[in-house]
């Protein structure tokens, strides 16, 4: 009987770790707060939240907490410029 070929695994795609992991989820919650109504860019909510994903896929829970923090504190300091807009503009 003949065997079947083995394939190798793909090399793991580079994970980003310790405070850069911090630095990019916190970017993703404001790219993810800059994508609301008075800017046109409904993608890059989609954008944020991939890239949150991808944070937490592979963080133990401590980082994966300290990481989802960070994309809620994004969200909220940048969604604050959002709902000032919204409450004295229209």
């Amino acid at each position: 009987m003949s065997r079947a070929p083995r394939h190798r695994a793909a090399p793991a795609a580079p994970r980003a770790r310790g405070w850069t992991a911090f630095a990019l989820a916190l970017l993703a919650g404001v790219a993810h707060a800059a994508s609301f109504a008075p800017t046109e860019f409904w993608w890059l909510q989609l954008l944020a939240t991939g890239a949150l994903v991808a944070l937490l896929a592979d963080a133990r829970p401590r980082a994966a907490a300290a990481r989802a923090w960070a994309f809620g504190f994004g969200w909220l300091g940048a969604g604050f410029w959002w709902l000032y807009i919204s409450l004295h503009v229209y």
